[in-house]
């Protein structure tokens, strides 16, 4: 079971990455004035 929790956190990890990713993309598209924070 360790390495299948490995796995399951390295998975939840590139979630977390592409989440970030996705919500920079829709600030950019929007450019809402509420978001003026960088997108890292």
């Amino acid at each position: 079971m360790k390495g299948q929790t490995g796995y399951s956190y390295s998975f939840l990890h590139l979630n977390v990455k592409f989440t970030k990713l996705w919500l920079c993309l829709w600030r950019v598209f929007f450019r809402s004035s509420l978001w003026t924070d960088s997108c890292w």
